[in-house]
């Protein structure tokens, strides 16, 4: 891609893990894909993904069902997913939104996106959310587990980023 277009610009919006976890959990419920409470879902990540990671690298062709399913966990270690953009683009190719900014105040996020892309600014107009499913509130204890797992990562992807992203 680098070869093609070494001048890309990418947004990437990132969502709290912890959140993003469960909401992944509560989409593959719903789609008959998952059987398993969140927290053994979690621990059996590792076993149902074994190899397929290295499979995605691999062959850019492979469509791995198990991750698209189960990656609850995985998915949210974004430092691992920006260092490989990282090596072939600079940090200042990136403008990083966070999921739930975009949600309180779009407007802010559209400004700082439209003036990343040297873009004028856009008026936002208000929408509904797409996308947003009810669902039962993850219990507070596994919530406090996810976190303390993340934050080795999270603490990686804040280094990458210069700056904390305040999350759990």
């Amino acid at each position: 891609m680098h070869s093609l277009l070494p001048a890309a610009k990418f947004i990437v919006v990132l969502r709290n893990p912890v959140d993003r976890a469960y909401s992944h959990y509560q989409h593959s419920v719903a789609r008959g894909h998952e059987t398993c409470s969140f927290e053994e879902a979690v621990d059996r990540e590792p076993e149902r993904l074994h190899g397929e990671e290295e499979k995605l690298l691999r062959d850019e062709a492979y469509v791995s069902k198990p991750h698209i399913r189960h990656s609850y966990f995985s998915r949210g270690c974004y430092a691992d997913q920006l260092q490989r953009w990282l090596e072939h683009y600079p940090l200042e190719s990136f403008v990083i939104v966070r999921a739930d900014e975009l949600s309180v105040n779009p407007q802010r996020v559209c400004d700082a996106i439209t003036g990343f892309l040297d873009l004028p600014t856009q008026a936002v107009r208000a929408s509904r959310r797409h996308n947003a499913n009810k669902y039962s509130a993850m219990s507070k204890s596994f919530r406090a587990e996810l976190a303390r797992r993340y934050q080795q990562h999270n603490q990686r992807l804040y280094a990458l980023l210069g700056h904390d992203l305040g999350w759990d």
